[in-house]
């Protein structure tokens, strides 16, 4: 028989050998020990050998921040209703990204233990990417400075190609989602990852995804007609997040900023005040950016009227709207950057409960 403290962390147990006495018992973790059996660890495997009668090992898994995520807030099945914020009691939700099932965090932020310290900063968790790493939204200290960098515009002008992460100034579609040029929001993250010792970058997944979607919601693109894009279609419409993204020329990695939809899975909604999300609140329960709004890296519109011009999805701070996901000019609206990391999926947690007060401390 086999007992562990994370029993989900073991193989299928079908997929144990057995040869000439010699047991192997496979892991998803990485394993601390192994006791009541003759058994011994091998990296992922317990190895039992002599085997001639019944025994009983007793292994101890050293819990990866995944696992550790999932054993505090077991799974519940994904989120359906859409059309109003999520107050409730906090709870894990699965979901399908572009790279299998994701884990995500929603409801009451004010009880949710998914504090996290790494880089010497307090980040919030988002959810667990589908390749197993954990996506983190920076919290800074833990009051009104979780955020990098000074108030700033998301890029400059007024073309439509300027809603990108990166990107083209082009006359179609297909030229604007090239990535010759670099958006303000974009180098801003970029220097401050760059600042990253080489240790603290070790930690960070370099093949997650960040999505800046760019796909028109119907119409056509146009550098001198208005057109919404179908994030806006998804969400100030039908109430429909997705975690999937459509076009490969819109997928990033290392790092990028939470999208509109992440916002709306985790209990946001576009045009609600959600003074309670996770992704608003700070360690003392205010707003993690004071006053200040801050950028997602969704697109919302393509706007001719007066000088508002090309404008991507936002979430509020403190001064109106608290919380709400909104709009805001990529060009003339000043707003603060809050990066979005991930966290590799072999890290584990030394230390914590994942509360304000005592986050998560991790190790590779």
């Amino acid at each position: 028989m086999v007992t562990s403290n994370d029993t989900s962390s073991l193989d299928s147990l079908s997929k144990a050998t057995t040869e000439n006495g010699t047991v192997i018992i496979y892991s998803t973790s990485k394993l601390k020990s192994v006791s009541g059996c003759n058994g011994r660890v091998e990296g992922n495997k317990v190895i039992v050998s002599n085997v001639t009668e019944n025994q009983t090992c007793n292994i101890t898994i050293v819990p990866t921040l995944a696992d550790t995520i999932k054993i505090s807030y077991p799974p519940n099945e994904g989120r359906t209703d859409f059309t109003k914020i999520d107050n409730g009691t906090p709870g894990l939700y699965t979901g399908t990204d572009d790279q299998g099932t994701t884990y995500y965090f929603s409801g009451d932020g004010t009880n949710m233990n998914n504090w996290v310290r790494f880089a010497g900063k307090l980040w919030r968790i988002i959810r667990i990417n589908g390749n197993g790493s954990v996506r983190l939204l920076y919290a800074g200290y833990g009051g009104e400075d979780g955020y990098i960098g000074s108030v700033q515009a998301y890029n400059t002008g007024g073309h439509p190609a300027y809603v990108g992460w990166k990107y083209t100034t082009g006359e179609t579609l297909e030229a604007s989602r090239g990535n010759k040029n670099k958006s303000n929001a974009y180098t801003t993250v970029e220097n401050w990852y760059n600042e990253l010792n080489s240790t603290d970058k070790n930690y960070i997944d370099l093949e997650a995804i960040y999505c800046n979607d760019r796909d028109i919601r119907s119409g056509s693109y146009s550098t001198s007609k208005p057109f919404y894009y179908t994030v806006y279609r998804r969400l100030a419409e039908g109430r429909n997040p997705v975690f999937t993204c459509g076009s490969t020329l819109d997928r990033f990695t290392t790092f990028g900023l939470i999208t509109a939809d992440e916002i709306t899975y985790a209990g946001g909604n576009y045009g609600f005040v959600s003074t309670l999300a996770y992704y608003y609140l700070n360690a003392n329960g205010g707003s993690s950016t004071g006053t200040n709004y801050w950028w997602t890296m969704s697109p919302f519109s393509f706007d001719t009227i007066g000088n508002a011009g090309s404008m991507v999805f936002k979430v509020n701070g403190s001064s109106g709207g608290a919380g709400m996901l909104a709009l805001g000019s990529t060009g003339i609206n000043d707003g603060v950057i809050r990066p979005v990391i991930s966290i590799k999926s072999n890290v584990i947690v030394t230390n914590g409960d994942g509360s304000a007060n005592s986050p998560y401390e991790l190790s590779l």
